[in-house]
């Protein structure tokens, strides 16, 4: 019963209607719009280096909801008592992987260990990103 409504709530915010509580507003000329409250690493990758923070919009981590929904991950995924059993429960899979783990796991479960059972997935590298987002909001 927790899920609906946790997919109601976020599936329809965005980081637009959702105020900053610190007030703060971007900066103009650091290139960040008021919809993408990413904080970058000065280099201009998109993945911070060891030691960084990087701050997650609610924006992408209802883009990831979707994703996860519209590719069917709860066929094989337990999801907070909703879903199937027949893979891992994903309810707490941000404890134990980053971003990056979901983003090498997700397409070639088998490049990062050659026994798993997990097929390899066909996802558009936006989506893996928002997916993993989500993924690892769950703690």
């Amino acid at each position: 019963m927790v899920l609906p409504i946790l997919l109601l709530l976020l599936v329809s915010c965005t980081s637009d209607s959702v105020p900053d509580p610190s007030g703060n507003q971007p900066d103009p000329d650091s290139g960040q719009t008021e919809s993408d409250d990413r904080v970058l690493p000065s280099d201009g990758s998109t993945s911070p280096s060891d030691g960084e923070i990087r701050q997650i919009s609610l924006l992408e981590v209802s883009k990831g909801l979707r994703v996860y929904i519209a590719h069917g991950c709860s066929q094989c995924h337990l999801l907070i008592d909703e879903g199937s059993e027949t893979g891992p429960d994903l309810t707490l899979v941000g404890q134990r992987m980053t971003i990056d783990d979901l983003q090498a796991w997700i397409p070639e479960p088998q490049s990062v260990n050659p026994e798993a059972d997990m097929p390899a997935q066909e996802i558009e590298p936006e989506d893996l990103e928002y997916l993993a987002i989500y993924l690892s909001t769950l703690k």
